[in-house]
Formats: C-alpha cells, structure tokens, sequence
C-alpha cells in the first residue's frame, strides 16, 4: 500500500527582496536615536577689539548666561590688544539663581604671550569638576593659580591688572577692586549686589552696570537621546510591513 500524499493548498510566500528594507531602516533609527552624538555649545562675546581694559588686580570676572546643555567644558578664548604678557585663569560656575553663582571647576592657567585672540585654548581641569549642566556658565580671573591636590582653596601664585578687552553693556559681572584680592576656592559664592561688609562667605559682584568681555567658552554637549527617531523608524516599519503584504508572490506546492 502506497502511503498517502497531500497536497499543500497553502500559498508559499517568497520574500520580497524589499523585506529587508523596513528591517534596516528601524536598526537605523534606533541606532540614531540612541547614540550620544556630542554637539560643541559656545557661550561668551565676540573675541574683538573693544574700548579698555580692568584696572583692578587680580579681578573675578562673570559671564551671567547660561550654557542651555550639559556637557563638558573643552575649550575656552579671549582678545586683548594692549596686554601680552600675563596670567589668566578659566573658572566654572553654576547658576543658582539671577544673583547667585558658585564656583564649580578651575582650569589651567594660561599665559598671553601676544596681544591679538587667543583661540581654542584647552580647558585642562586642576580642581573641581569640568562637567556642567544646562544652568552653569563660566568666567575667569587675572591670576595664576594652582592647586595643593586637596580641599576647596585655590593657591593665587600671582596677580595682574586686567587684560580681555572690555566696554559698557552686557552680559558679565565682575567683582570691586576692593574684593579682588580676596581667596579663590571651590564652593565660593559670588552675589551680584551683596553688601562688600556682609557676610564674608559670599563675594561681592558689581552687577548694576554689566559689561562685555572679549571671552567665550565652548562645552562638548550630550543631547538626550534623539526619541523622534523611533517614532520615525516605527512609521517606516509600518508602512514598508504593509506595501511588503501587497507584495508578496504565492507559488502552488506540487506532490
């Protein structure tokens, strides 16, 4: 007796060779959606020639805005036209509130060998942290300093009048002559108004007359994970898994 034999009445389905494209295409949304692509953030002034330089020495200067991202801090600048030759140091700080600021990091000091701009200048860490958030913002003083390795005080090896170019109007605060000589240290308040008398923990920062500095700072930024694209990638699928139904090609089964 011959065994029995069936024949299939169900459709074989060739793959479409556009089947793998919806595949792909989500691999690749996700990919993008996922990856920390670092975009460079620069806040500050133009790095120009401007009407005059501090005459106090050894002076904190603020820039009042904000970074908007968080990242790293990479890199910093300035201009100066009539002060080659002298010390300055990069600060970070992060902003409490429209008065308060803390200081957060401090770079490596560098030194001005020329007047003209001093471009892409590596922010190289010496105390605190160079990492920031989307309310941080950065500064600088007329100073060399360095670090002991431990605590919050930063040592001042030497000081200097001013020498980024300046003028009236702007973003940047800045401390009095007479608080110039004050201690850096990691921790330290600086108050836009606050009484030069008061509370001796906070140092006072001039604030009723801003001005602009020829200085910048640039941080590498993480952008949150970019969730548009798997929406996107999920609308692809779909609609590639659709024109692949329409596409499929049946083929008979024989005994």
């Amino acid at each position: 007796m011959k065994p029995t034999r069936f024949i299939s009445t169900l459709p074989r389905v060739r793959p479409h060779p556009i089947a793998w494209v919806p595949t792909l295409l989500l691999a690749f949304a996700i990919t993008a959606a996922t990856t920390s692509a670092q975009s460079v953030v620069t806040i500050g002034d133009d790095l120009i020639d401007r009407t005059f330089t501090d005459g106090s020495s050894g002076g904190v200067y603020l820039y009042t805005g904000t970074f908007g991202q968080a990242g790293t801090a990479s890199s910093w600048a300035f201009h100066t036209e009539s002060a080659a030759g002298r010390y300055l140091t990069p600060l970070l700080f992060q902003k409490l509130d429209d008065s308060n600021f803390q200081v957060t990091g401090v770079g490596q000091w560098t030194y001005s060998e020329s007047s003209g701009t001093h471009s892409d200048l590596t922010f190289n860490l010496i105390a605190g942290t160079d990492v920031v958030g989307a309310d941080y913002t950065f500064g600088f003083t007329d100073r060399k300093t360095s670090y002991p390795g431990s605590g919050t005080a930063i040592t001042t090896d030497s000081r200097q009048t001013g020498i980024i170019e300046a003028e009236a109007d702007g973003l940047w605060a800045f401390t009095y002559g007479e608080d110039a000589f004050d201690g850096l240290s990691l921790g330290q308040i600086y108050q836009i108004g606050a009484d030069l008398g008061g509370d001796e923990t906070i140092v006072a920062l001039y604030g009723l007359g801003l001005r602009t500095y020829s200085s910048q700072m640039s941080i590498s930024a993480v952008p949150e994970p970019a969730s548009a694209g798997l929406w996107i990638g999920g609308a692809v699928l779909v609609g590639f898994m659709t024109v692949r139904r329409r596409l499929r090609t049946p083929c008979s089964s024989t005994a």
